[in-house]
C-alpha cells in the first residue's frame, strides 16, 4: 500500500512537471523575435522589413539585426520647439522640425552640460515661423549668461535690446528684453486690444552678470507671469489676449535693432511651448538656480521702500521673512535675483511687528493718516517668506 502511493506520487510529479516544460517551450516559441515574414500585411513592405526588431514603433531605429533599438525621446506636453544649442546649426529636438537657419558659435553649456549658443552682441539666430507657434497661450523657457556689461557695449545711452523675439518690426510678439543700463527684464506682448501700442510689464529682478541666469514668460488668456529662477517675479493681466504673427523667432538678437543693441551672452536649453505652464514645471526646468531652495518658498516684497510699505507688500499667504529663514534661504534668493547686495538693508518681520508693538492686532494704531508709520524715512528691500500653516 505504501509503495503504490509513493508511484501514484511520482507519476502525478513527473505529468505536472511534463505541462509546466510544455507551456515553457511555447512561451518562448512565442517570444521569438517578430521578422518581416509574420509582419502584417500594412507593414509588409516597410523600409525596416529585413531587419528583425522585438519592438516596432514609429521612429524607432532597429540596428544589428534587431539586437539594439534605438527609440525617439519622449516629448512633454505641448512642447513644439527644444533647442539645446549642442549643434553647430541649433536643430529642434522637439521633433517638429523647428531648426535654425544657420550655424552659431558654441559657448559653455548651462551647468557644464553640452554647449549653448554664443552672441557676441553683433549677431543672431533666426528659426521660421510655424503655425504652432501662433496661439494665444504659450510658454517659453531658457536660460542666458551675460558674459560682458551690457552696459559697456551701448554706452550710446539706455537700450532695451531683445533676448529674443518673434517677427519682425511692427509685428513683433512676443519680445523678452533687457534694458542694458537697468538690467531688468522687459516682456513685450501684441494683444487683441483696440490699442495700437503693444503691452509690457518689466521685472523686479535683476539680470546678474555672469551667472546663469533662467528665464520663464507664460501666457494665459490675458495672463502673463514672468519668473526668473524659478520665482515669481511679475504677474499682469493685459487688456486683452495674445496676437501672433508670421515671423521667424529670432534669438540673440533682430536685423532691425543689430546696429542699436548689443547683449554678449550665452543661451541655452530654450523651449517654446503652445501652452501655459504650471509653477511646477517652470521650477522643475529651474532648479539648479536656486541650489536647492524651493522657489515657491520666498517672493519679493519690495524694493527701495520703507518698513510699512514691506509689511504690507507681500502677497497672500506670505510675510516679511524672518531672520531665520533669511538666514536659510532668503538672502540667497534675493542675491540671485538681483533684489539685493551686502549694502541692502533688508527688512525682517520682527521689525515690523515691533513697530507696531508687538502685536499684530495694534498693527493699525501705528500708522498714520497717509497709511505711513510716523517715522519710516529708511529704505529696504521686503523679501516674503511663505506662510506654514
Amino acid at each position: 500500500m505504501r509503495t503504490s502511493t509513493i508511484v501514484f506520487t511520482l507519476l502525478v510529479v513527473i505529468s505536472t512537471c511534463s505541462v509546466v516544460y510544455s507551456q515553457k517551450t511555447q512561451q518562448q516559441v512565442s517570444m521569438k523575435p517578430q521578422t518581416a515574414k509574420s509582419l502584417p500585411p500594412a507593414l509588409a513592405d516597410a523600409p525596416f522589413k529585413k531587419q528583425e526588431c522585438d519592438i516596432l514603433a514609429p521612429g524607432a531605429i532597429c540596428l544589428f539585426d534587431g539586437k539594439k533599438v534605438l527609440l525617439p525621446d519622449a516629448v512633454q506636453q505641448g512642447l513644439v520647439g527644444h533647442w539645446t544649442f549642442d549643434e553647430v546649426k541649433p536643430i529642434d529636438s522637439s521633433g517638429h522640425g523647428n531648426h535654425a537657419e544657420h550655424a552659431i558659435a558654441a559657448g559653455p553649456g548651462v551647468m557644464g552640460r553640452g554647449a549653448s549658443a554664443m552672441f557676441n552682441g553683433y549677431d543672431f539666430v533666426s528659426i521660421p515661423h510655424n503655425d504652432m507657434m501662433s496661439g494665444s497661450d504659450f510658454s517659453i523657457t531658457f536660460w542666458m549668461y551675460l558674459y560682458k556689461d551690457p552696459k559697456a557695449l551701448n554706452t550710446h545711452g539706455e537700450a532695451v535690446c531683445p533676448i529674443l523675439r518673434k517677427g519682425s518690426a511692427g509685428k513683433n510678439s512676443p519680445g523678452i528684453l533687457m534694458n542694458t543700463h537697468t538690467g531688468k527684464v522687459t516682456v513685450r506682448l501684441t494683444t487683441s486690444s483696440e490699442s495700437a501700442e503693444a503691452e509690457s510689464l518689466v521685472s523686479d529682478a535683476l539680470i546678474r552678470k555672469k551667472a546663469w541666469v533662467h528665464v520663464a514668460l507664460v501666457r494665459k488668456g490675458a495672463s502673463t507671469k514672468l519668473f526668473i529662477n524659478g520665482v515669481v517675479d511679475k504677474e499682469k493681466s493685459t487688456r486683452g489676449t495674445s496676437v501672433g504673427n508670421e515671423g521667424s523667432l529670432f534669438v540673440g538678437g533682430t536685423p532691425d535693432r543689430i546696429d542699436k543693441c548689443h547683449l554678449a551672452m550665452y543661451v541655452d536649453e530654450l523651449r517654446f511651448y503652445n501652452r501655459p505652464l504650471t509653477v511646477d514645471q517652470v521650477q522643475a526646468e529651474a532648479g539648479p538656480a536656486l541650489a536647492g531652495i524651493e522657489p515657491a518658498m520666498v517672493r519679493l516684497g519690495c524694493m527701495g521702500c520703507t518698513l510699512d510699505l514691506a509689511g504690507k507688500s507681500c502677497p497672500k499667504d506670505y510675510h516679511l521673512c524672518t531672520a531665520m529663514e533669511l538666514h536659510t534661504g532668503g538672502y540667497q534668493v534675493g542675491r540671485i535675483n538681483g533684489y539685493s547686495t551686502h549694502e541692502t538693508r533688508i527688512w525682517t518681520h520682527a521689525e515690523y511687528k515691533t513697530r507696531a508693538g508687538g502685536n499684530a492686532q495694534n498693527m493699525d494704531k501705528v500708522f498714520d493718516s497717509a497709511g505711513d508709520l510716523a517715522d519710516s524715512g529708511k529704505k529696504g528691500t521686503g523679501i516674503c517668506c511663505i506662510d506654514f500653516r
